[in-house]
C-alpha cells in the first residue's frame, strides 16, 4: 500500500489566491489505477481541519469532515485518512491529475455546508469554494497540499 504525507506548502497553483483550479506540474508522483492509498497529515497543534481533493474527473469532494475523518477538533500528531486503516483508498479512473489541500486552523470553520462527522464526502459547488476560500483568507489558518497523477 503506498502512503504519502501532506507538507506545508505554497499553494498557488490550487487558486488560493486567483480563485481557479489549474493543472498541477508534471514532477509530482503516479499511482496506477487499483492502488490502494491512505494520506497522512502531520498537525503540530490541536485544531480543526478541512481536506478538500479534486480528482481527475473535475469533481471536488470535502473529505474531512466526514465519515472518513476524525471529529472536530482534531488532536496534533499523525492523522491518518481514510479514519480506518484498513479500508484504504482505491485508485479509479479516470487518468490524470489529482489534487488535496488541507485547510488547519486554531478556530471553528463558521461554514454550514460542511458535513457531519457521520456524513458522507461533500462534493463541493461554486458556492461552498467561494466560502472555504473566504474563510482561509480572512482567519489564522495553515494550509498543506499535495499532488499526483493517476496513470493506467
Amino acid at each position: 500500500m503506498s502512503r504519502f504525507t501532506f507538507s506545508e506548502s505554497n499553494l498557488a497553483h490550487l487558486g488560493l489566491k486567483t480563485k481557479t483550479w489549474n493543472n498541477p506540474q508534471a514532477d509530482c508522483p503516479s499511482f496506477s489505477i487499483g492502488s490502494k492509498i491512505n494520506y497522512h497529515l502531520k498537525l503540530s497543534d490541536n485544531g480543526y481541519l478541512i481536506v478538500a481533493e479534486k480528482f481527475a474527473s473535475g469533481e471536488i469532494f470535502c473529505l474531512a469532515p466526514s465519515f472518513l475523518s476524525p471529529a472536530f477538533p482534531v488532536s496534533w500528531g499523525l492523522l491518518i485518512l481514510p479514519q480506518d486503516k484498513d479500508d484504504p483508498f482505491v485508485v479509479e479512473p479516470p487518468i490524470g491529475y489529482e489534487e488535496i489541500i488541507a485547510v488547519f486552523s486554531q478556530e471553528k470553520p463558521q461554514l454550514d455546508w460542511l458535513p457531519k462527522p457521520e456524513d458522507e464526502p461533500l462534493e463541493l459547488q461554486t458556492e461552498h469554494l467561494a466560502s472555504l476560500l473566504n474563510h482561509v483568507n480572512k482567519n489564522h489558518y495553515q494550509l498543506m497540499g499535495y499532488k499526483y497523477l493517476i496513470k493506467a
